[in-house]
């Protein structure tokens, strides 16, 4: 997952548009809501990682992440992954991911 994610994001950096950027920026404000109602945001999660790789105009990288990504969701939620600390982190890294796209 994590060499998709890279690579993803390496390609997206490059590749995407203004309206990538706005679907991206609304998955993290998703994932950032919900953390802060104190509710899983595993899936919100992914479809930050699935935009960016939307963002990263490869077909194979974004084929790749929709396989793997039930699997990753079933088994975060199933042995409770993250916490809420991991969680906090987790956003900043993310916003500066994104940063880095923009």
């Amino acid at each position: 997952r994590i060499i998709l994610e890279i690579n993803s994001t390496q390609l997206a950096a490059e590749r995407r548009t203004d309206d990538d950027i706005i679907k991206i920026k609304n998955a993290l404000d998703d994932y950032h809501n919900k953390f802060l109602q104190g509710k899983s945001n595993v899936e919100e999660d992914l479809r930050f990682h699935l935009e960016i790789a939307n963002a990263s105009k490869n077909k194979v990288l974004k084929s790749l992440m929709m396989v793997i990504t039930p699997d990753i969701i079933s088994n975060f939620i199933k042995y409770d992954v993250c916490c809420e600390d991991v969680k906090a982190e987790r956003f900043i890294e993310h916003q500066t991911i994104l940063d880095c796209i923009i």
